[in-house]
């Protein structure tokens, strides 16, 4: 049957506690003290995570910002443009019109002056008609006859002239 000594128990009590303080000292305290350390460096890469991930998130809300606040830019900058190009638009139509208007009163006033040029012409024309036909005339006839054939030349001169 099996026998139980006393001191087979106590030293294999005293081998436990030898191999647990041996153990406790040997391994769990330095694998515990790396465990330690380790959570502590994963704590810190959260954090770092966490804060890295706040700064990106606030660079993105910046950029967004930046980007509507150029949009708006962009469409006051385009209303701008249109707005001068409609004010150039209107400025070089009112000149042309202008120029247009000039140009007209100038046609009209230079047809004006051919027109008084060519009568002043036509009536230097007929008067000297006139005085080369009276001289003709007087030479030749007299009274009544005389203003017959004074008329007649200056009809038939007319007549060739037109």
């Amino acid at each position: 049957m099996l026998k139980i000594e006393i001191w087979n128990i106590v030293f294999t009590i005293i081998n436990l506690l030898v191999l647990f303080v041996a153990f406790r000292l040997v391994l769990f305290k330095p694998v515990q003290r790396i465990i330690a350390k380790r959570q502590e460096e994963a704590d810190e890469e959260y954090e770092e995570a966490k804060q890295a991930k706040a700064e990106a998130m606030d660079l993105k809300a910046q950029y967004e910002e930046s980007l509507e606040n150029a949009k708006d830019e962009s469409k006051k900058t385009i209303q701008e443009a249109r707005k001068t190009a409609d004010q150039e638009y209107q400025r070089i139509v009112g000149s042309a019109e202008e120029a247009a208007k000039q140009l007209k009163e100038d046609a009209e006033k230079q047809a004006e002056s051919r027109k008084e040029q060519i009568l002043k012409k036509a009536e230097k024309e007929i008067a000297d008609m006139v005085v080369d036909a009276a001289g003709k005339m007087a030479g030749s006839k007299s009274g009544a006859e005389f203003d017959r054939a004074l008329y007649d030349e200056f009809l038939n001169k007319a007549g060739d002239e037109a």
